[in-house]
């Protein structure tokens, strides 16, 4: 698990302050969870951030799991901000 997805943060939260964020608000499947779970880490590699991105999931291409994965680790980044503020912990421990 990478604090780069949100999950870490938000499973920190959780564990906690259950009461803040429920695990049911986070969402598991990230990139980097593909990552861990179908393919070795060496695939990531192969991608490229520029205009020619390859969207590697475990050696075949898909434009549209991929920014599902992203749209993910968004929505968890969203959900821990909004709840830290909730909480009024300063984001700065973060």
């Amino acid at each position: 698990m990478s604090f780069s997805d949100g999950r870490a943060l938000c499973f920190l939260l959780h564990h906690y302050y259950p009461q803040f964020l429920p695990r049911s608000e986070v969402r598991e499947s990230t990139s980097g969870s593909q990552r861990e779970t179908q393919f070795n880490a060496d695939a990531s590699l192969d991608d490229s951030f520029g205009a020619t991105m390859t969207y590697n999931l475990g050696g075949k291409q898909d434009k549209q799991r991929f920014e599902q994965l992203l749209a993910n680790e968004r929505h968890n980044f969203k959900v821990f901000h909004a709840k830290v503020g909730f909480a009024n912990v300063p984001s700065h421990f973060f």
